[in-house]
């Protein structure tokens, strides 16, 4: 072997080690499987200088690819929920306890769904060129595990202290993308493309920044709130034309009335919240068996101008409340010696200190959204032409941090019919991620499915991470013949 391929195998081994092993911000990522199946079109999304193995390709209206991932880097629901001796399901103490003993300072629940309405590609002499019709919704809540203990176990721990409230945050969206993409070698070792996206966004909730905290006071135990944050909000017309606003206060707010199906239609139809996005990637030739690749995807905003609505607090604004509020907020159920809910009398007593303490300001100005980036490194070993391992580095950017995510995968083609990639990967705080991706030509029909997490699929109650990516092409001009010798016939062939 090579010194170059000696150094291009050690660089990968040390990124390995270090992203997934000793960095503690991993966290949610999705589709890590993906790359590994190049001969499915979809692959492209996560570097668009990877051509699919064929001349034609378009996706099957509605059909071409379907993606739900679920997420949490926190606890498992099983970590949180126990089985009593009659099967019946419990949090007790110790539970949630345990709960909080598996969280990290930051939490994040995350959910994403995309769908594929329309796509297709096409080569044309050294040129690629790709287009895509997306719905996508992405969700992500975050929650300090301080505020987690603050409710579950009281104030004893935080007396004389300060609980900063930056990890508590939430961000919803949901927008078309209409990606144009390209791609073409520069010589025999290197390949760029990119993708063009024009985003239309629909809806959008959005906490901006908060620096809030909570003080607990050590001589009478109370707590001081602090809020700091910016929220932004962007709604349908039947939620919109729903909530009045009053006085700059949020006491009194409108009830929202059930959509009907002319508002589904306008609302699908909003074209008036536009945005862009880029991607760029290369691939790399670096011996006849190496191949290297480096992607930025989703760098973009898009700017939302219709149904706006800001929410800020108050430049001194502060409300005090004892030290039972938060715990006492959460049961539900619970009611006082009248018969009255303690859930509902502990969320007046807030809803007025919020009243007379937040500014909420309602206009139509319009405010800039931006995507999550994603930046992918990836390295590929070639056995043969049916047989290969890679590594691939996924780095999220969120919250102004990093959160890389690595994944191992095996490759293996049968002929022109089924490729299969086994996948392991290090995310989300958990190492049992165990990932299957298959895809099947028959005919001019493409089936594939994919998962990160084998495990999930049968065990979810004690995982922390769900997804399934599934879709159907229709492929033509793939190349019908294979060479090279199997993998394990070629280790073990007589010399």
């Amino acid at each position: 072997m090579s010194n170059l391929k000696y150094k291009i195998i050690l660089t990968l081994s040390i990124l390995f080690v270090y992203f997934g092993l000793f960095n503690k911000l991993v966290t949610a990522q999705n589709d890590l499987t993906l790359q590994s199946l190049k001969i499915v079109p979809q692959s492209n999304f996560t570097n668009p200088a990877l051509r699919p193995p064929m001349k034609f390709y378009i996706g099957l209206p509605g059909f071409s690819s379907y993606y739900l991932g679920l997420n949490h880097n926190g606890f498992t629901y099983r970590n949180l929920v126990t089985e009593g001796d009659d099967d019946s399901l419990h949090i007790t103490y110790k539970s949630q306890n345990e709960a909080i003993s598996k969280m990290t300072k930051k939490n994040f629940i995350l959910a994403k769904v995309n769908e594929e309405i329309l796509s297709g590609g096409f080569q044309y002499e050294e040129h690629f060129f790709t287009v895509s019709l997306s719905e996508k919704i992405d969700f992500r809540f975050g929650y300090p595990k301080d505020l987690m203990n603050l409710a579950f176990n009281g104030n004893a721990m935080f007396v004389g202290k300060t609980i900063d409230l930056e990890g508590l945050n939430f961000d919803f969206v949901h927008y078309r993308e209409l990606a144009l993409g390209w791609s073409r070698p520069v010589n025999e070792d290197l390949i760029v493309g990119g993708h063009l996206k024009l985003l239309t966004g629909l809806s959008n909730l959005w906490m901006k920044k908060n620096k809030s905290t909570i003080a607990i006071d050590e001589l009478n135990f109370g707590h001081t709130a602090i809020p700091d944050y910016t929220l932004y909000m962007t709604t349908p017309d039947f939620i919109n034309d729903s909530i009045e606003f009053y006085n700059d206060s949020i006491d009194k707010l409108g009830g929202i009335r059930s959509p009907k199906t002319s508002d589904i239609k306008n609302y699908m139809k909003n074209f008036k919240n536009f945005g862009m996005a880029i991607d760029l990637g290369l691939t790399y030739k670096a011996t006849e068996e190496i191949e290297l690749g480096l992607s930025f995807v989703d760098f973009g905003y898009i700017k939302f101008k219709k149904n706006t609505q800001k929410f800020s607090s108050k430049e001194d604004a502060n409300f005090i409340f004892d030290g039972y509020f938060i715990k006492n907020a959460i049961l539900l159920g619970r009611k006082d010696q009248n018969g009255d809910s303690i859930q509902k009398i502990y969320f007046n007593q807030l809803q007025d200190s919020l009243t007379n303490n937040f500014d909420i300001v309602s206009s139509n100005d319009s405010y800039w959204y931006p995507l999550t980036p994603k930046i992918y490194l990836s390295g590929m070993y070639t056995f043969n032409e049916n047989d290969n391992v890679g590594l691939l580095i996924r780095n999220e950017i969120f919250n102004r941090k990093i959160h890389p995510s690595v994944t191992l995968s095996y490759n293996r083609k049968f002929g022109t019919y089924i490729s299969l990639a086994a996948s392991y990967s290090i995310w989300n705080r958990s190492y049992t991620n165990f990932g299957f991706g298959f895809a099947a030509n028959g005919g001019p029909a493409q089936l594939y499915v994919m998962t990160d997490n084998v495990t999930a699929l049968f065990i979810p109650e004690k995982s922390k991470n769900f997804m399934v990516h599934a879709g159907i092409n229709f492929i033509f001009g793939y190349k019908t013949k294979v060479k090279g010798a199997p993998l394990l016939k070629g280790l073990f062939r007589k010399k």
